[in-house]
């Protein structure tokens, strides 16, 4: 992460994974809930797009549905939530924020770390916006110390 950080030449890094999908020949719905097709899918667009760090598969959709938000599938978009399970301030103060990993969070993380611990892996970033906002300020992940 750091060579990325300070090297003068600078590559784009496009934040692209879904996109996936067309060229793993599945459906959107499929890399929402298979961790081994999104280690797939990382690896890939890591090469289509010669990323220096790959990114890893995550919609707020999943994040929500661990906040228990009705969650809806579609084949070839991303899902998306139905409802609101936040309404008034008293609801917000009565939110339990899940463990990291429960629902599909887990499934993300999941293809994050096939992806991270498979033969010659990039760099990851994991692309998980609300636990990253109620957990920690800044995570990456590598696959070495360095």
């Amino acid at each position: 992460l750091n060579a990325v950080l300070s090297t003068r030449h600078k590559i784009p890094q496009p934040i692209a994974t879904f996109p996936a999908a067309h060229i793993l020949g599945c459906t959107v719905e499929n890399l929402a809930k298979d961790p081994a097709a999104q280690a797939m899918g990382i690896k890939l667009m890591a090469e289509k797009y010669n990323m220096r760090i790959a990114m890893g598969f995550m919609d707020l959709s999943a994040e929500a549905e661990a906040f228990g938000a009705n969650c809806i599938y579609h084949e070839e978009e991303i899902p998306t939530i139905s409802g609101a399970i936040v309404e008034s301030e008293e609801d917000a103060d009565a939110l339990q924020i899940p463990e990291v990993g429960t629902g599909r969070t887990g499934t993300y993380l999941k293809g994050i770390e096939m992806a991270l611990y498979s033969p010659n892996a990039l760099d990851l970033f994991p692309w998980q916006d609300a636990w990253l906002t109620l957990r920690k300020p800044w995570f990456c992940a590598t696959k070495s110390p360095t």
